[in-house]
């Protein structure tokens, strides 16, 4: 019943341009109120660092993250979208780094925009875990540079033409949750699942001790992930056929004597 399609979804996409694990980094010459003078080696291209992430990770204004809005080639100059709260100086330490992958041109389609499919969603590049809050089109983008390496991964340079999969992610998901899920995206729908009893099983003996956090980068056969699933929570499934819906039963030991 559940392998009528794979989880993730096998993707195709490969990225339009370079994506750098830091774009820049160095001390600050000066700073501004929504100001920054990035260090001498930063480009010399107007713009070239507009929509990046300025990050100020030592010394003064340390721990801060501005976007890029308007940057001059020739002063090194970068202005902030929103004012420093801490104004940085010439002691400042920072790094530069790109809030957005874009994909080739006509393959945003195959990957899930976070604003409707109410997830929290995730592309690998190369060994990387990224998770983005946005999409548009063929851009993947994502609101500061701590949703890079995800999942234990780590940050790295990928170059134009590098593969980007689709992720399937759970953040502190419920048992129940991340079954029905594998049911539901494998074409199951809820008619065909006992939701009634996923949810008794669960709260009885399961509940919030027993949440998942998991990320599955690779496109696998949802029955062996759900029997996966089941091992871990020491639970059984099955196909009803009277009732014509699949059900769940959490194996619990038998309580001692009293």
């Amino acid at each position: 019943l559940l392998d009528r399609a794979k989880i993730p979804a096998p993707t195709d996409g490969k990225l339009a341009a370079d994506l750098k694990a830091i774009e820049l980094s160095g001390t600050a010459q000066a700073g501004g109120v929504s100001t920054v003078t990035f260090p001498t080696n930063a480009s010399a291209v107007d713009g070239y660092y507009n929509g990046m992430e300025v990050y100020i990770t030592e010394n003064t204004g340390a721990g801060q993250r501005r976007t890029v809005s308007g940057y001059v080639g020739a002063t090194r100059v970068a202005t902030v979208s929103v004012a420093w709260s801490v104004t940085p100086d010439s002691t400042s330490k920072l790094e530069v780094g790109a809030l957005q992958l874009v994909l080739a041109a006509g393959k945003g389609a195959q990957y899930a925009d976070p604003a409707t499919s109410g997830k929290q969603e995730f592309v690998r590049v190369g060994k990387e875990i990224i998770r983005y809050t946005a999409k548009s089109t063929d851009t993947l983008s994502w609101t500061d540079t701590t949703l890079r390496a995800q999942f234990g991964s780590a940050r790295e340079d990928h170059k134009a033409n590098d593969s980007v999969q689709l992720c399937r992610a759970w953040v502190s998901k419920l048992v129940r949750e991340v079954a029905e899920d594998l049911c539901n995206e494998s074409g199951l729908a809820d008619a065909y699942i006992d939701l009634a009893q996923f949810a008794s099983e669960d709260t009885d003996w399961l509940g919030d001790k027993y949440r998942i956090t998991a990320c599955v980068s690779e496109p696998e056969k949802p029955s062996d992930l759900y029997a996966e699933l089941l091992r871990d929570a020491n639970a059984l499934s099955w196909w009803h056929p009277t009732s014509q819906k699949v059900k769940l039963l959490v194996n619990t030991p038998r309580a001692a004597a009293t």
